[in-house]
């Protein structure tokens, strides 16, 4: 993806990974969207009830909370923005899943809107 300028408004397409039907958002959010802000804007939009654990993944990296069973290697939420993972992936799929029990995957994919 191109370098997100600062400021910038993303559309955001978010499609929930094998199910059928196909369920899918279309979200308007900031591209200096932290990623734990970006947890709870998922929340809403999906319908689900933020009771359990989330990460993310683009590439080899990921960010989550401080979870101690999730292993080391984590990034924190709290510390990474909507951009700096975009311009940090290039290209690269973004992978939010939510309740590791039952592995809910979303696929992200972001444009620039104007």
């Amino acid at each position: 993806m191109e370098l997100v300028r600062a400021m910038s408004i993303l559309r955001l397409i978010v499609v929930l990974e094998d199910v059928t039907p196909r369920v899918s958002r279309t979200l308007t959010v900031p591209a200096d969207l932290r990623l734990d802000r970006l947890h709870l804007v998922l929340q809403a939009a999906m319908g689900w009830e933020n009771q359990h654990l989330y990460i993310f993944e683009a590439g080899p990296h990921r960010w989550s909370l401080p979870e101690p069973h999730l292993g080391p290697g984590a990034l924190p939420v709290t510390k990474a923005t909507l951009q700096d993972v975009l311009a940090a992936e290039g290209n690269g799929p973004l992978v939010y899943t939510y309740d590791f029990g039952d592995n809910w995957r979303h696929r992200l994919a972001a444009g620039l809107l104007g």
